[in-house]
């Protein structure tokens, strides 16, 4: 294979093109359907600078999907899981805020390459939560089991429970467009947004574990609200120079 000789910055402006077009051409059109020429073309670099980087078509399209779906250091985004130091219900509350951070702030494009994903037969996710999703929903339902044995908690089903906090904030951003145009579109998501999406998901899901009605939930720490920013996926991960330190954790692997 033709060996590239780049400077560090076009290496990396090179690399990030193809992912912009890669993210553009698999929205548009899914995995089937796309073609490296198409990437190339939209990069404007050649069809082999996107092997050269890539591998393959699919190894390109798996990268894409990972830097949608996971922070490029996963233990820093399951450190306020583990925390001990922090009481169960605040971790809970910072659970339920990131998620519903990380949905509503994804953009639409990263939202249509996972709808195809799922059209296409669900094969990477497959992968991925095997990987990734089913360890964090371990991870949680231990915080909610020591919840439960604290003293904090109620409920007859951990697991179902935590399926079901998942299913309503994934359902609601996943929709939005079904719905764009009509007059619920407007009542659902421009008079309601991220915030009211967050405080509804706190109250319901709080008391749906027998938190008491009249109870605050407690405080998100100063220090953790600082780092909250940091832990989010979904903050239009192309131009943030973490996808750099992505990159590189791919390529060591």
């Amino acid at each position: 294979m033709v060996k590239f000789k780049r400077s560090s910055k076009s290496e990396k402006e090179a690399r990030k093109d193809i992912l912009i077009a890669a993210r553009d051409e698999f929205a548009a059109h899914g995995f089937a359907a796309t073609s490296v020429e198409k990437i190339a073309r939209k990069a404007k670099v050649p069809k082999s600078l996107v092997f050269y980087y890539f591998k393959s078509k699919k190894n390109l399209y798996q990268t894409l999907l990972r830097a949608i779906v996971a922070h490029p250091e996963p233990e820093k985004s399951l450190s306020y899981l583990t925390d001990e130091s922090l009481e169960e219900p605040i971790r809970l509350r910072m659970l339920i805020e990131l998620m519903c951070m990380n949905m509503t702030q994804m953009p639409e494009t990263e939202k249509k390459i996972l709808l195809w994903e799922m059209a296409e037969g669900r094969e990477n996710l497959r992968t991925l939560a095997q990987e990734l999703f089913i360890p964090r929903l371990e991870v949680t339902e231990d915080l909610l089991k020591s919840g439960i044995q604290k003293g904090y908690f109620k409920t007859t089903d951990t697991l179902l429970f935590l399926w079901s906090l998942i299913a309503f904030i994934m359902f609601y951003n996943m929709q939005k467009e079904t719905y764009e145009g009509t007059a619920f579109y407007h009542r659902l998501y421009e008079e309601r947004g991220t915030e009211e999406l967050k405080n509804f998901a706190l109250r319901h899901f709080f008391l749906a574990l027998g938190w008491p009605e009249e109870k605050p939930i407690p405080e998100i720490p100063q220090e953790w609200r600082d780092k909250m920013q940091e832990i989010t996926c979904h903050t239009n991960f192309l131009e943030e120079e973490w996808v750099e330190t992505f990159l590189s954790k791919e390529e060591q692997a």
